[in-house]
């Protein structure tokens, strides 16, 4: 009598340890399910790299009665290098960053898929971009030129189209 009222007990005693149990691991399974359900995919939205919507240049509000004005944004030095971009449109984007260190740059366009229109851009002292070229082309492999006064002149770039293009190359 003793062992079956013992058996009996132990299987009472089992069985709320085994029903505790399950609710752990279904506490657990329901808090990683709703943590997966927070995180978001890391990926690009869009194929675009090394160029932006908008251009390296930050816009400020007003303050106070202080007139709007801008700040400066990255700025790379590219004097032993070069910086590579790849982007969609239609529309326009920008170089990330403004560029100095040459008094002569190069573009080489590895890919265009569609007409594009890049414009250069000088950035000076008074935080103000002047365009200073313009280019309009429409085959991979394309390069050109251009100069500025100083090394210390800040210069970025454009791309510009109304089509469904692809583009991608680097300034050297």
């Amino acid at each position: 009598m003793f062992v079956v009222v013992y058996f009996e007990s132990f299987l009472q005693r089992s069985g709320r340890i085994i029903v505790k149990t399950h609710n752990r691991y279904f506490i657990l399974i329901a808090a990683l399910l709703m943590i997966l359900g927070f995180v978001q995919p890391v990926y690009a939205d869009s194929p675009n790299i090394g160029v932006s919507p908008n251009p390296p240049v930050q816009e400020l509000g007003t303050r106070g009665v202080y007139p709007p004005h801008q700040i400066f944004g990255p700025v790379k030095d590219i004097n032993n290098g070069s910086y590579s971009f790849a982007g969609s449109l239609p529309g326009t984007v920008y170089t990330e960053y403004r560029f100095k260190g040459k008094r002569t740059y190069m573009v080489h366009m590895s890919q265009i898929t569609q007409p594009l229109e890049i414009t250069v851009y000088k950035y000076n002292s008074f935080n103000n971009a002047t365009q200073i070229a313009r280019y309009n082309l429409s085959a991979s492999g394309a390069s050109f030129s251009f100069g500025t006064s100083s090394t210390n002149d800040e210069i970025y770039l454009s791309f510009a189209s109304y089509y469904n293009c692809d583009f991608s190359g680097y300034v050297y």
